[in-house]
């Protein structure tokens, strides 16, 4: 028995967001004020950024069962998805038909332990997925053919950047390791770009997402910046004051003229 998937494909996502006070140095970062209590709406209708939507609806059947889409990443009009509940990373063609599984889980060579994320190497036309619990990035063709796997260290979230280079983010670690990374695997080097602020949580993600051939970076709940990766650094982009800074500030002045 076959039955479909409706997924929603934006085909030309033209969102811009500005970015202000990028530099090489964190604190040149500029403060925007943001009072969200102004704010007259609380969401954004796709007919504001996104030109046309196009519906696929993926094939399900006994053989490919989706539980629960975790990514979805375009690889050379094919679609590739990535299954948390199941622990599959499946292959489509443009039109939703089921073509195969992109490799398993396991323990023996060319399989992951737990598949926490996927990205596409578009030059080399290679499937990337990244295994959580043995630190790597293993690379499959399109065809499912095992290529070989790249070191990344601990993470929890990767972007393929080009040139043997991947940005990762690592959330879930303790607080003094948790950070984004630049991991470059043909020297094996792995050096931390961005820390999280005390006290904060573990478990809050770091958020990658290109846009246009920009690569930027949202920071966890509660940091509310938006970053900019620039070829070898993270500049900061747009910071966003929320009612809880701002309601913070407004104690900080009261204090101030109680003690004036």
């Amino acid at each position: 028995m076959k039955t479909t998937l409706k997924v929603a494909i934006p085909l030309f996502l033209s969102l811009a967001i500005v970015l202000v006070g990028c530099s090489e140095k964190r604190s040149d970062c500029t403060s925007i004020p943001l009072n969200l209590r102004k704010v007259a709406r609380d969401s954004i209708p796709y007919s504001e950024f996104v030109d046309s939507i196009t519906y696929v609806d993926l094939e399900t059947s006994d053989n490919c069962i989706i539980g629960t889409i975790s990514n979805i990443r375009i690889a050379d009009g094919q679609i590739v998805v990535l299954d948390d509940l199941s622990q599959r990373v499946m292959l489509f063609d443009s039109i939703g038909s089921y073509i195969h599984d992109i490799g398993s889980r396991g323990l023996g060579a060319g399989e992951y332990i737990r598949a926490a994320q996927i990205d596409v190497d578009k030059e080399a036309e290679n499937i990337l997925i990244l295994d959580h619990t043995g630190c790597a990035v293993l690379r499959y063709s399109y065809d499912n053919k095992f290529i070989g796997k790249d070191s990344v260290g601990y993470a929890d979230d990767i972007v393929y950047l080009g040139n043997n280079t991947y940005l990762t983010a690592n959330y879930n670690d303790a607080s003094d390791n948790a950070g984004i990374y630049l991991a470059s695997t043909s020297s094996g080097e792995i050096r931390k770009l961005e820390g999280c602020s005390n006290g904060l949580p573990t478990n809050k993600p770091w958020l990658f997402f290109y846009d246009d051939g920009i690569m930027s970076i949202m920071t966890r709940p509660y940091e509310n910046r938006l970053m900019e990766w620039k070829q070898s650094h993270i500049c900061c982009g747009f910071y966003c004051r929320t009612v809880t800074h701002l309601l913070a500030d407004s104690r900080d002045r009261e204090g101030s003229n109680e003690s004036n």
